[in-house]
């Protein structure tokens, strides 16, 4: 062989064979790395994904709130308009009621004082009708 001034190699077989061992690892170890890299960027394009899901959701739920909310201040200007114009209609329903019950209750009292005086004046019986009886009625009692 011609020397062309390389001189003596620097290394030996062992070392080349250390080398190409080391490099061999590192090209495995860079393989890995990559396969990882790809699993970590889907991870991050579905937790994206995701993320814009749920954002969406929140906006439909805040929509949603925004429109209950609308519906329930309707209400509750409906319940005072409500209350500011039946509540005297209501005042005057309870003391019709109130007066209807205190006539009435004057009416039942009257009509047993007037059934006293049918038995007493003409020997009227209300259970029932005698063959001799001369005063005709039907036997009624206010409840």
């Amino acid at each position: 062989m011609a020397d062309r001034g390389l001189g003596k190699p620097v290394t030996g077989p062992l070392q080349n064979a250390a080398a190409v061992q080391t490099a061999s690892g590192i090209a495995g170890t860079i393989g890995n790395l990559e396969r990882k890299l790809k699993e970590i960027e889907a991870d991050i394009r579905a937790d994206l994904q995701g993320k814009q899901e749920y954002e969406n959701m929140i906006d439909r739920l805040k929509r949603k709130k925004a429109d209950h909310e609308k519906i329930i201040a309707q209400k509750e200007k409906y319940i005072k308009e409500f209350d500011a114009d039946i509540k005297p209609f209501v005042q005057k329903y309870q003391g019709l009621v109130t007066e209807i019950n205190s006539l009435y209750g004057d009416a039942k009292e009257k009509h047993a004082k007037g059934i006293i005086l049918l038995i007493e004046d003409f020997a009227y019986h209300p259970a029932f009708k005698r063959w001799s009886d001369t005063f005709t009625a039907i036997p009624f009692k206010p409840a």
